[in-house]
């Protein structure tokens, strides 16, 4: 029946987490309707005060185990174990707080040394501690010998010289080149840059013979 079924719901109920408050009204209820509708299955006043205190919470029956309630009519005991019930929600709510507040600043600062210590190695200087020493003497740059432009071979070409040693009026060409049987080159240090007043220079000069002839002397007395 469920009258039976009400009933027996009652004396299963317990606090749990829940809040004193909520399951007195909670019992209240399914009281008050077995009252009205199935008086036979309905709790008393005392009863239903003795399911209250039966099934309450451990914090709280630890509470009351401290500092027992004086008060004796259900009235009176319920609005005194609410008032203790919701102090201890209060305290247990406040510890939680302080828990919570202390895990942020230790995640907080954890992560304030973590980035601490990341800034540290990041910013450390990328130079191994012991560096292999250095020296001055670096061997110079080398330089190559540039290659022959269309205007080059053509200056050498007008001025007989050689695209091998690349020389003015040298009397050989790249073919016959000294350098081409020695498999040398230019000196790239040296070397300058092809230039026409330089085959200009080069151009070996004919000194020219002057003959300077006897004055003929038409005075000249001779003998027979």
């Amino acid at each position: 029946k469920w009258d039976h079924k009400l009933r027996q719901k009652i004396l299963a109920s317990s606090q749990g987490d829940r809040a004193f408050i909520d399951r007195k009204i909670e019992l209240e209820n399914y009281n008050a309707i077995l009252t009205t509708s199935s008086p036979s299955y309905a709790l008393t006043a005392d009863r239903l005060l003795a399911q209250l205190d039966a099934n309450i919470s451990e914090d709280l029956k630890g509470s009351l185990t401290t500092e027992p309630v004086l008060a004796t009519t259900f009235d009176a005991w319920c609005v005194e174990i609410q008032e203790r019930d919701d102090r201890l929600h209060e305290e247990k709510e406040r510890i939680q707080s302080m828990i919570d507040a202390n895990n942020v600043a230790r995640a907080f600062r954890h992560s304030d040394k973590k980035g601490t210590l990341l800034s540290r190695i990041s910013d450390s200087p990328t130079t191994p501690r012991y560096a292999p020493a250095t020296t001055n003497n670096k061997p110079a740059d080398r330089k190559y010998l540039p290659k022959l432009t269309d205007q080059d071979k053509q200056l050498l070409n007008e001025h007989e010289g050689c695209t091998r040693c690349r020389t003015f009026y040298t009397g050989h060409r790249s073919d016959t080149c000294p350098m081409k049987a020695s498999g040398t080159f230019p000196d790239a240090t040296n070397y300058r840059t092809l230039t026409a007043s330089m085959a200009e220079a080069a151009r070996p000069r004919v000194a020219a013979a002057f003959i300077e002839a006897a004055p003929c002397d038409d005075d000249t007395d001779s003998d027979y």
